[in-house]
Formats: structure tokens, C-alpha cells, sequence
């Protein structure tokens, strides 16, 4: 999974990046294309073609697959304040809209994983996976985490979170826990 991580620092910095990397291959595009024409021309035109992204401020940390600065990247706004991240992670399982277990900043990287292994290992197109979504969002809600509910990515990521965080996880995360681990063991096997 290293190879696939190409960014560690804050989302800001992680869109910042992509946002350098894609005004640079425009801009090689439009020099190879217009000869002689003004750099500062082709670079105007480069850096409006691409909309700078911005981080929404209640997102603790994300995940992103994109392939030049893919990795798992920290809000600088809660990446500044570990006890302000701390005490909203503890209202967040409190309320339910993250599972028990994970008030932790461990947690909320276990959760981005989560993301990272669902992808790698397609976990969302695992039978038994499918099987939990399909009893719906309120049973997922329910029985994992208010977030988790939102869609089958956000379930296994929850799922994954308090597999790893929650010292007696219950039985959906359970679920998702072994499924990952079964499939990590499958696709690369010890000593293989």
C-alpha cells in the first residue's frame, strides 16, 4: 500500500500540490503547442483552467485517490488544535455519529485507512459487505455510526475505524474487520 501513499501534511497543503502538478503539465502541454507564445500567457491560462480546492471545515481528514498526491491528509484547522479535535471526537461518538472507540486521532487515521483498504482491496464489491449495506441506511446508522450511514464507503471506513479503535467491537464492524483481513490475507499472503 506505500506506493499508493504519495502525500503525507495537511489536505490544504495535499490540494495545493495537486493543484501545482496540474498547472505544470497544463502549462508543458500549451509550450509544446504554442512555440513563442509568452510564458506568462500560457501560465495565466494554465492556472485559471484549474480551480484551486478547498478543504471543507468540518472534515477532520480525508483520503484521496487522486494519482499524483494520493495519501491521507489532516485538516490543518483541526490538525492545529489536537484538544479542540479531541473533545469534538468525543461529542461525535457520544452522539453517535462516530462509532465508540473512536474519539482517538488514531481512530480518525483508521478510518482514512479504511478508505485506503476498501479501495486496494475493492471491498465495497464484497458479498458480505453488500449484505450489511443492503439493510439500510438506518440499520447502519444504528448498529455502527450516524456517518456511517451516508453510503457503503463511509460504513466500511466507520466499520473499520472501531474494528481497530473499540476494545469490543460490535458485531457490523466485526463484520467488516475480518472481511478486510480476510481479504489483505488473500491478496498478499505471507511470505509470498
Amino acid at each position: 500500500m506505500r506506493a499508493r501513499q504519495k502525500f503525507a501534511g495537511s489536505a490544504q497543503a495535499q490540494f495545493s500540490r495537486w493543484r501545482a502538478l496540474e498547472v505544470a503539465r497544463i502549462l508543458d502541454g500549451l509550450r509544446a503547442a504554442n512555440p513563442g507564445v509568452d510564458d506568462g500567457a500560457l501560465r495565466a491560462y494554465a492556472e485559471r483552467k484549474v480551480k484551486a480546492k478547498k478543504v471543507a471545515g468540518n472534515t477532520y481528514a480525508h483520503s484521496w485517490d487522486q494519482p499524483s498526491v494520493s495519501g491521507i491528509a489532516v485538516n490543518a484547522k483541526w490538525g492545529k488544535d489536537p484538544a479542540a479535535l479531541k473533545a469534538t471526537l468525543a461529542n461525535d461518538v457520544k452522539t453517535g455519529w462516530h462509532p465508540p472507540g473512536t474519539q482517538t486521532i488514531k481512530a480518525v487515521v483508521d478510518h482514512e485507512l479504511g478508505h485506503q483498504l476498501d479501495t486496494l482491496l475493492e471491498i465495497a464489491n464484497e458479498p458480505e459487505i453488500q449484505a450489511l449495506w443492503a439493510q439500510g441506511p438506518a440499520v447502519v446508522r444504528a448498529d455502527v455510526s450516524g456517518y456511517a450511514g451516508k453510503n457503503i464507503k463511509e460504513m466500511i471506513a466507520e466499520g473499520w475505524a472501531e474494528y481497530r479503535n473499540s476494545a469490543a467491537p460490535r458485531p457490523m464492524a466485526k463484520k467488516i474487520g475480518e472481511t478486510i483481513e480476510r481479504r489483505y490475507r488473500d491478496r498478499y499472503p505471507a511470505g509470498a
